[in-house]
């Protein structure tokens, strides 16, 4: 605290005033306002705190202190003799810096909290919604002034939420943590997952004064992790149906290969061999000789005359030489050029 002249000269200050600006008690006196706070030699021309066409009231304004990186809320009330002539003015100054600093951090965490997508909801110590952000409101449906004055407990679809959040609140007010997910109502009907932290706000002295819940919606990924859960499902089915198919089709070739070798076996003439043919062959039939063994697949020309006697036995023997494959009824006249049998694999040619 401060008095000055009309003039802003420093008549008398208290030891606080010497304190704050680091000065020995007695070294403000006769020293300017403006030259203590702003290192001039002359007043300044907006001053906040001395306005002359004002002097009849008290005013009230910010200095900052350019040396002391401070500032202060300074309000000047003015000293009047019973004429209304100015006689003194009463300066008292207060360091606001640090409450500054706290008004700008709590602005920039209230924007944080209304701009944020998690919801964020702050409760008293039995449970009753004091806040809620913009976030919250829109998941749910509800209003600010509609969540303002419930129990947090009220969008809770568990029959036993009431019991639930008793315990749960228990554990707060001991100063745990507590982690959790809930399922809620909205307020058209409507079911809606959450992730949930709610911690104790707790004082310096270890008072717990409020509980603060936040609150993340993942309705939307636990529909997505079911739908994955149901695709590896699938997929699992799925390569267990191949390894399944694979190894039976490995057991099912050497059931097929043994077969096809036992009937290769078989007479002609052996009803076996005919059953066996539906076994060992497609369902559309086993090939025929012709198409799989034509005279022109191997080369061999139609002849339409029938050959010399001097060439007849060496052509039966090169012709039975090169058609081992076929059944002794093709080797009965050379002059064959296309059989059809009922078996495809034909037994080795005997006669000749």
């Amino acid at each position: 605290i401060t008095i000055l002249t009309p003039d802003l000269r420093i008549l008398r200050a208290n030891r606080a005033a010497h304190t704050t600006f680091g000065l020995s008690y007695g070294d403000l006196v006769d020293r300017y306002c403006y030259e203590v706070f702003h290192n001039r030699s002359h007043p300044c021309l907006h001053c906040p705190v001395h306005q002359p066409d004002k002097l009849h009231g008290s005013e009230t304004g910010l200095v900052y202190h350019d040396r002391l990186n401070k500032t202060f809320e300074v309000t000047s009330s003015p000293v009047c003799d019973d004429d209304g002539e100015l006689l003194y003015l009463v300066h008292s100054a207060r360091d606001i810096t640090q409450k500054l600093k706290d008004d700008a951090e709590r602005n920039i965490l209230s924007a944080a909290i209304r701009q944020t997508s998690e919801s964020v909801v702050i409760t008293d110590i039995s449970g009753t919604i004091q806040y809620v952000n913009p976030s919250y409101s829109k998941i749910t449906g509800y209003s600010q002034d509609e969540l303002i004055g419930r129990h947090i407990s009220f969008l809770n679809i568990n029959p036993d939420s009431g019991a639930l959040f008793e315990e749960l609140l228990k554990r707060l007010k001991k100063g745990d943590v507590w982690q959790g997910q809930l399922v809620n109502e909205k307020k058209d009907g409507s079911h809606f997952t959450e992730n949930v932290t709610i911690f104790p706000i707790v004082t310096d002295k270890g008072d717990v004064t409020n509980f603060v819940a936040i609150k993340r919606d993942v309705t939307k990924e636990e529909q997505l992790q079911r739908q994955l859960q149901q695709a590896m499902k699938m997929e699992a089915i799925g390569t267990l149906a191949g390894g399944i198919a694979h190894d039976f089709n490995n057991i099912l070739s050497a059931m097929i290969g043994y077969g096809q070798i036992a009937k290769s076996r078989l007479d002609l003439d052996d009803p076996c061999r005919r059953i066996s043919s539906r076994f060992f062959w497609p369902a559309t039939g086993p090939p025929t000789w012709s198409s799989r063994f034509s005279p022109s697949a191997a080369g061999i020309r139609r002849r339409t005359s029938t050959p010399s006697s001097s060439s007849t036995s060496s052509r039966k023997r090169s012709s039975c030489s090169a058609a081992r494959c076929r059944p002794p009824s093709s080797c009965t006249s050379p002059s064959t050029t296309t059989v059809r049998l009922s078996s495809p694999t034909p037994a080795s040619c005997t006669r000749w």
